[in-house]
């Protein structure tokens, strides 16, 4: 067997080592943590997604409001530089937004994952209440691609799969993939 299909293996096996812990210890944090009983976020949820560049840094900023509302905008060195979009997560879609949050487990990331590039960084930071994390990713690097090489229940993963359930579903309208299972497709 080829060297990089033994890792491959190595990796899948100790993924899959990873989630059955989780699943025996509890796993996932406690849906009540992010979901209040009247199915009210408890917090403000904020998903930034910041490039630097020769002409400053843009920044995609997706905000969910406690009450369910959100907005979703683009900024050039803080000016907004798109429309804003705004809308109306349902009950049921915030239940889900709070089921992804527990579901990684998102009090329990670093403050921070990877390392700072020098040039052209490209930064994401989740917000939610005390718990805030920033990912960095290398130029060029597209974020479910690198996703996809990493073990499914480390820090990227469990960062990349909030951050892809955050803005697809307010992306579509508030509407998410009908199956509700990951966000990141790794085929």
């Amino acid at each position: 067997m080829p060297r990089g299909r033994i890792s491959d293996l190595l990796a899948c096996c100790l993924g899959l080592v990873m989630c059955a812990s989780q699943t025996l210890a509890g796993g996932a944090d406690d849906m009540e943590a992010y979901l209040a009983s009247d199915g009210r976020l408890r917090s403000e949820l904020v998903l930034q997604d910041a490039q630097s560049g020769f002409a400053g840094v843009t920044t995609d900023v997706w905000q969910v409001a406690p009450e369910g509302t959100y907005r979703v905008t683009r900024e050039l060195d803080g000016r907004a530089v798109a429309p804003e979009r705004t809308g109306s997560l349902s009950p049921e879609q915030m239940a889900e937004v709070a089921g992804v949050l527990s579901d990684q487990e998102l009090t329990t990331l670093p403050a921070e994952i990877g390392k700072t590039a020098e040039i052209n960084a490209r930064q994401l930071t989740l917000r939610f209440g005390d718990a805030a994390t920033t990912l960095n990713l290398m130029p060029g690097q597209d974020l479910e691609n690198a996703a996809c090489s990493v073990a499914p229940r480390s820090d990227f993963r469990r960062f990349v799969e909030i951050a892809m359930a955050i803005t697809h579903t307010l992306e579509a309208g508030g509407q998410r993939e009908p199956d509700g299972g990951p966000a990141v497709r790794c085929d």
